[in-house]
């Protein structure tokens, strides 16, 4: 009889230490269930982009020249601004004005015939959303219409607002009033053309007198002309402009590039393009 309760109580042993150790089994804290591992892609960032036909003014660099957010420095056709870097009178206001019109802010492009200057920058139009720049511009006096040829799809425009900002005063029609016009450092004057002659150099002069041969046209510097300096302009060249050259030229101040010659003693300069000649006021 003892001998059988020894074994019952071995055996009630046995159970307890299993039912202990299952007990403390379920009783150890499990990490958490892995949060399933998402395949779908991430969402793409929310770009701000222009139209196609758009571009961002990063730097306004005076009265009439820009940079673009793309790094392309941008020209514009059919004026000029008073120069900064020359300290020109009203320079400072033209490129204020210029800054306030189009800085930090999408411009649209029109191109008429070059794509760019000598100097690589793109020649263009601007206009923000409905605004013409380039005539606001000059409509306002912050800068003079010139003539850029071949790019002269709104020269007509260009010269009326002009005109209107010279009638009512407007910006450097006023303050500028009695101001020295500044010749570039790297042009001549007509009378020195004759030391020049064989070289390639620009001219800033007042056409006093133009004649039209039939063929040629010529733009001189003196009146009486004979000895002095004269531009030609082939007949092939005349398609350049809208106007007649002897009508458009006349009683304008010009910058011209070209090679000097001597012709019946009177230095002479043949106009190799379109570009080689601008209207400066």
């Amino acid at each position: 009889m003892e001998a059988q309760s020894g074994w019952h109580y071995r055996i009630m042993a046995v159970f307890l230490v299993i039912t202990s150790v299952l007990m403390l089994t379920s009783c150890k804290v499990m990490p958490p269930p892995a949060e399933p591992i998402s395949t779908a892609a991430a969402p793409t960032p929310i770009i701000a982009t222009l139209p196609a036909d758009q571009y961002l003014v990063a730097e306004v660099i005076d009265g009439d020249t820009i940079v673009l957010a793309t790094g392309e420095h941008v020209r514009y056709i059919g004026i000029n601004a008073p120069e900064p870097t020359n300290a020109e009178c009203y320079a400072r206001e033209a490129t204020a004005k210029n800054a306030e019109l189009v800085a930090g802010r999408p411009v649209r492009l029109e191109k008429d015939t070059r794509e760019t200057d000598d100097y690589g920058r793109l020649l263009r139009y601007v206009y923000v959303d409905d605004l013409f720049v380039n005539g606001e511009l000059v409509r306002l006096g912050y800068a003079r219409a010139r003539v850029y040829p071949p790019d002269v799809r709104y020269t007509d425009l260009l010269a009326e607002l002009e005109r209107e900002a010279q009638g009512n005063a407007r910006g450097l029609w006023s303050a500028c009033v009695g101001a020295t016009p500044t010749r570039s450092p790297a042009c001549i004057g007509p009378d020195d053309a004759r030391a020049h002659v064989g070289k390639r150099v620009c001219v800033e002069f007042l056409v006093v007198r133009t004649h039209n041969s039939g063929r040629r046209v010529y733009l001189n510097s003196r009146n009486p002309y004979q000895g002095h300096l004269e531009v030609v302009i082939e007949r092939t060249r005349w398609s350049c402009w809208p106007i007649a050259p002897e009508r458009l030229f006349l009683q304008k101040r010009v910058w011209v590039s070209g090679t000097i010659e001597l012709y019946n003693d009177s230095p002479q300069i043949t106009l190799e393009d379109c570009a080689a000649i601008s209207i400066l006021e």
